[in-house]
C-alpha cells in the first residue's frame, strides 16, 4: 500500500485500536495537537477518504469496507494475515500456549521476530498517540526478544547468545534481563572474570545515573557466580571445554513491569507488556526496569 507518511500514522493507530472504534475527537487531536482548526473535521474526513481509497486499490475485487464510519468515529477491520503486528501477536501468544517443547516455542518465537525490519512506524508522522504506540510495540519486541534468548539458553545455547546480548547490554545499558542473561551465558562459557565485569559495569551505571543498586534478584546472580554455583546457574564444569550448559534450572523471562501504557488507549495489545514469560522459563524475583527498552 502506497501511502505518505501522515497516512502512515493514521493507519497505525486505526490498526492499534482494530476492531474497536478510533473516536473522531482523538483523531483530531493526534492530527492537531495544539489546537484542531475549524475545517479539521472536514479534513479529517477527506483523510479517511483517501485511506478508504487506497485499501482499494490494492484489493481489487474487495467487497468489504475495511475501514467504516460509525457515529462518532471509524472502525477498522483487519486480520492478522493482513498486519504484521497482529501476525507477531498470535505467534507470541501461541509460543506461550506451548507445553513441554522449548523447541516449537522458540520456533515460533524466531518468527513472529523475524516479521520486524526496524523501529516501529519508522518514518511515519506521529502525534502523541502514535508515538506511544510505537514505543510500546518496540517494548513488546525487546520483551519478545529476552523471552526467546531464555529459551536458547534453557536449549544449553549459552555461546551462540552471547554476541547478540553484548550488543544489547550496550545499547540498554540500564536493562537488567539482558545483563542477568549475559552473566549466566558467560558464566556457562566459562568465562566468570567477564560475567562479574558485566555486573560491574550495570552497577555502575546505575549508580552514577540513577543513585540505585542492581536488584537484589542481580545481587544474588552475583554472589552465585563469586561462589561458581553451578547448580544455581544452570551449567557444569568440564576441565576440557569449560562449562557446558545442563538440563538445570532455566532462567528467569522478561521482567514483568510495564513501561508504557498507551494512553487513552485500552487495546489487547497492552496486556502483553505485562504479561508473564512462557511456560519454559520460571518465575523469579522481578528485575527493576528504569527505563523504557
Amino acid at each position: 500500500m502506497d501511502l505518505h507518511v501522515g497516512q502512515q500514522g493514521l493507519l497505525a493507530l486505526f490498526a492499534w485500536r482494530s476492531p474497536g472504534l478510533m473516536s473522531k475527537k482523538e483523531l483530531l487531536e493526534e492530527i492537531w495537537p495544539e489546537e484542531v482548526p475549524k475545517s479539521g473535521l472536514n479534513a479529517l474526513q477527506a483523510r479517511v477518504s483517501r485511506l478508504r481509497r487506497a485499501f482499494t486499490s490494492c484489493e481489487p475485487g474487495q467487497t468489504r469496507d475495511r475501514l467504516r464510519a460509525h457515529p462518532g468515529g471509524y472502525r477498522l477491520t483487519l486480520d492478522d494475515i493482513d498486519c504484521d503486528f497482529l501476525r507477531f501477536d498470535r505467534l507470541r501468544r501461541e509460543a506461550s500456549a506451548v507445553t513441554g517443547d522449548p523447541v516449537r516455542a522458540l520456533r515460533l518465537l524466531d518468527t513472529a521476530l523475524a516479521l520486524w525490519r526496524g523501529p516501529a512506524l519508522h518514518g511515519a508522522e506521529l502525534g502523541s498517540a502514535g508515538r506511544k504506540v510505537a514505543a510500546t510495540l518496540d517494548d513488546v519486541r525487546l520483551l519478545t526478544l529476552a523471552e526467546a534468548i531464555g529459551l536458547r539458553l534453557s536449549l544449553g545455547r549459552h555461546r551462540e547468545v552471547v554476541p547478540d546480548l553484548q550488543d544489547l547490554v550496550a545499547r540498554h545499558p540500564y536493562e537488567e534481563i539482558f545483563h542477568d542473561q549475559l552473566i549466566v551465558a558467560l558464566y556457562r562459557c566459562g568465562r566468570p572474570q567477564q560475567a562479574l565485569a558485566v555486573y560491574g559495569r550495570l552497577r555502575r551505571n546505575l549508580v552514577e545515573g540513577f543513585g540505585m543498586e542492581p536488584s537484589p534478584a542481580l545481587q544474588q546472580r552475583m554472589r552465585e557466580v563469586l561462589r561458581n554455583n553451578d547448580a544455581a546457574l544452570g551449567a557444569s564444569w568440564d576441565r576440557e571445554g569449560g562449562v557446558g550448559a545442563t538440563a538445570a534450572p532455566p532462567l528467569s523471562g522478561p521482567p514483568r513491569t510495564p513501561t508504557v501504557t498507551p494512553e487513552p488507549y485500552d487495546d489487547p495489545w497492552s496486556r502483553h507488556v505485562t504479561q508473564p514469560r512462557s511456560k519454559h522459563t520460571e518465575p523469579c524475583s522481578e528485575y527493576r526496569r528504569v527505563s523504557n527498552f
